[in-house]
């Protein structure tokens, strides 16, 4: 034989070696980013990497999790107990008994009846069974629960074998231990297990060794991993006040622990699902609150329009997030916060809002601000004045106005007419119209929502005119500004989110 052809039977072989190697050690082959396989050894492992063993020249290597492909790191993370993964939790379907107590109130407890006589009924609880006079239960039902608030983990391993029943068969005892994998039984769940092995006929025989793997390696840090499992259990349960106590009791028990990137992770989560909720308790109660402290300001004939208009713009919206915050039990400041990320969060829903008859009292330019109307006069009357002059142009024309309202006002008090202001209009609006006006000009001025449309509709009493034509008293006819819309011709209505 030449020296070619042993060469490369020599190639072969070590090869051949090489795949032997990576076939007999499939949880020890790790893929690195670059996609280049190592065959060796995981020696430790951590939440922050792992230490490796090569198998082709023994040298040692420390890396982090990113250094591996993210498939690769995965199976790793699982292999070595270091993945708390999102297992559903295990629900078995209970009793729930509505039974009347002393004084007539009702109550309810969830558990299993065990027995019912015409005088007592045995209900079976995790904490123990509970006797309850037959003749009190109002309401009986079945409702999906936790099977670990009604059963102890090793009472639920007992109805979980009778059910499966195991026997000679290995993939029911794979089933049966995948259970106890999932509510955290895992001596029993490495028996069954070891079961499997012994009977040698699992359609998952090769598996096998991993999943045992798996599993030790879960026992290993079970305290730690049970209550990362229950961070998460109580999170789903939205009992955001059980989860933080479980987190602070992670800190202070788990400080260096091998979990300890799965529990940064379940802080997120937590984070960000309590987010969610309380935004949408915010959502869900702030059209109530508006409209609380819209109907107290418009039973309010003392005040003045132009200090509502005040407190709608500066004040209102600190007492609504005061309600809000005691509602949802959290800070008026956090309340703001979330509010203030709406959009960010998704959590946005809007609603419609009108001035009615009292839109007069925002001036033409206001009703008509974002509307095609609004869009139409403003391309008329555009000219080519410089910017500075518009702004100065425009502060002149509003004091012009004030001016004119003002003298409208001495005029109508001279001749004894009809004083026309605000807060005349306000005192004679009735109370739907109040609260109308009121919603409406906080949905727009009050600094916590956003406008996404505007309509200006015709006055329903001149027909967007302005005035009406009246018979004068020279029997001919004349105009007359229309004493709905004022002159303005139009009532604004608003989407708001």
């Amino acid at each position: 034989m030449n020296r070619a052809s042993r060469a490369f039977r020599t190639l072969i072989g070590g090869s051949l070696c090489f795949m032997l190697a990576a076939a007999s050690l499939p949880a020890q082959a790790i893929q690195l980013n670059s996609g280049r396989v190592l065959v060796g050894e995981v020696t430790d492992a951590t939440s922050e990497g792992l230490t490796f063993r090569r198998l082709d020249n023994g040298g040692l290597l420390e890396l982090g999790w990113n250094d591996l492909s993210t498939l690769s790191a995965t199976r790793i993370k699982r292999l070595k107990g270091l993945l708390v993964e999102s297992d559903e939790e295990i629900t078995t379907q209970a009793d729930v008994i509505v039974y009347a107590v002393e004084g007539g109130a009702l109550d309810e407890v969830i558990g299993r009846i065990l027995d019912r006589t015409d005088s007592h009924t045995v209900v079976k609880r995790r904490s123990g069974e509970l006797r309850i006079l037959s003749n009190t239960i109002r309401d009986v039902r079945k409702r999906e629960v936790p099977a670990l608030e009604i059963y102890t983990k090793e009472e639920f391993y007992e109805l979980e074998r009778a059910r499966i029943a195991p026997g000679e068969d290995a993939d029911r005892h794979v089933l049966l231990a995948e259970q106890m994998r999932k509510v955290g039984l895992y001596a029993r769940a490495l028996e069954h297990l070891h079961e499997a092995q012994r009977l040698g006929t699992s359609k998952q025989k090769n598996e096998l060794p991993a999943m045992v793997a798996r599993v030790e390696a879960l026992a290993e840090s079970s305290e730690e991993r049970d209550l990362l499992a229950r961070i998460r259990v109580m999170v789903n349960r939205q009992s955001f006040d059980v989860a933080a106590q479980l987190i602070e009791e992670y800190e202070q028990r788990f400080a260096s622990g091998k979990l300890r990137a799965d529990f940064e992770r379940e802080k997120r989560y937590y984070t960000a699902e309590r987010e969610k909720h309380l935004l949408a308790r915010l959502n869900e109660r702030w059209d109530q609150i508006v409209l609380q402290l819209a109907g107290e300001k418009a039973r309010d004939d003392e005040a003045s329009l132009s200090a509502l208009r005040s407190y709608i713009e500066d004040g209102m919206a600190k007492d609504i997030f005061t309600r809000l915050g005691r509602i949802v039990d959290i800070e008026p400041e956090e309340a703001k916060a979330l509010w203030a990320r709406r959009t960010e969060l998704r959590h946005v829903r809007s609603d419609v809002y009108s001035y009615g008859v009292g839109s007069w009292i925002l001036g033409e330019d206001a009703i008509l601000e974002g509307t095609k109307q609004g869009e139409a006069q403003a391309a008329e009357g555009a000219t080519d004045r410089p910017i500075g002059e518009d702004r100065e142009f425009e502060r002149l024309q509003r004091k012009l106005k004030e001016i004119r309202r003002q003298s409208r006002q001495v005029a109508a008090r001279r001749s004894g007419g009809r004083e026309d202001t605000p807060d005349a209009w306000w005192r004679s609006a009735e109370r739907e119209q109040r609260l109308s006006w009121v919603r409406a000009y906080f949905a727009e001025f009050g600094g916590q929502m956003e406008v996404t449309w505007a309509v200006a509709d015709a006055c329903a009493n001149c027909q967007g005119a302005g005035y009406l034509e009246v018979l004068g008293d020279t029997g001919g006819p004349q105009k007359e500004r229309c004493p709905a819309c004022r002159g303005t011709r139009f009532t604004r209505t608003i989407r708001a989110r």
